[in-house]
């Protein structure tokens, strides 16, 4: 099963059912309803009897039906189904569970025209379907025109011989929602080349950093701070060198020549200030 959904299933989806299938081990199976045609299974956790989700599975048509509607939901398969599948020996992914839309191949069937609406004579093509296949076929005239200057040249000479050639073609009733639709999505071009700028350059918010007001700490030099010990330029009484020394001196029992100084000083403009 897990081989078959590798072949089947993009690189993202094959994940999600494989984490699916890795984790319908921790789960078992219990049959509370019992048929000729479909059973009924009550699903939950080895080792839990809560929450518990009951499964219908129909014997001949290999379909099976979750109370948690994941698949409804999601498109790929439960691990509650797949408990139930892996006890009735359904080691095969049934096709109705495979959807398109999640396969490898989803991206390959081009939207278009049924090839009944190419036969000769067949004008029940709605406008929708030709528009739509106009504009696939003018996606690939344009990667190819813009190959290189040659190639545009080309392109254009061709595109306005073909549009003077529709022209002249008549519009039938069935189709003439086709002029309106194309008038509604593409509007007219005139032949003057157009000339693509960049778009102009906008101020972001905000002061520039070149022009941010500093504050008063940035404000201040360095250097311009006082000590209140020494009365010396450059450093705080913090980062003194004089206290320092002073400091270990006292520590040694000796008084240096500084400390007297600087205590004098210190007399002294308190003398001034009484």
């Amino acid at each position: 099963m897990e081989e078959e959904a590798s072949k089947s299933y993009t690189r993202k989806l094959f994940r999600i059912f494989q984490d699916e299938l890795v984790g319908s081990q921790m789960f078992t199976a219990e049959k509370v309803v019992v048929s000729n045609e479909v059973s009924t299974y009550k699903v939950h956790e080895i080792q839990k009897e809560k929450p518990n989700y009951y499964v219908t599975f129909h014997v001949i048509s290999k379909e099976a039906n979750c109370s948690c509607h994941k698949f409804e939901f999601l498109g790929i398969l439960c691990r509650h189904v797949l408990v139930v599948f892996l006890k009735k020996k359904v080691y095969s992914l049934p096709s109705q569970y495979i959807l398109h839309r999640w396969t490898i191949n989803a991206k390959e069937k081009i939207i278009g025209l049924a090839m009944e609406d190419f036969q000769e004579g067949n004008n029940k093509a709605s406008s929708t379907v030709l528009f739509n296949n106009v504009m696939v076929q003018s996606l690939e005239l344009s990667e190819r025109a813009s190959r290189s200057k040659k190639h545009h040249d080309v392109a254009i000479q061709g595109l306005e011989k073909l549009i003077g050639e529709l022209d002249l073609l008549e519009v039938e009733e069935s189709n003439e929602e086709v002029g309106n639709l194309t008038s509604q999505v593409i509007p007219e071009v005139s032949n003057n080349a157009l000339t693509l700028r960049d778009p102009p350059l906008v101020v972001t918010k905000g002061r520039p950093r070149t022009l941010r007001m500093k504050g008063n700490l940035e404000l201040l030099k360095k250097g311009s701070s006082t000590c209140s010990y020494c009365r010396k330029k450059g450093h705080n009484k913090r980062r003194c060198p004089s206290l320092n020394q002073t400091r270990c001196h006292v520590v040694n029992g000796q008084i240096p020549d500084t400390a007297v100084k600087a205590t004098s000083l210190v007399e002294s403009k308190e003398i001034m200030e009484a």
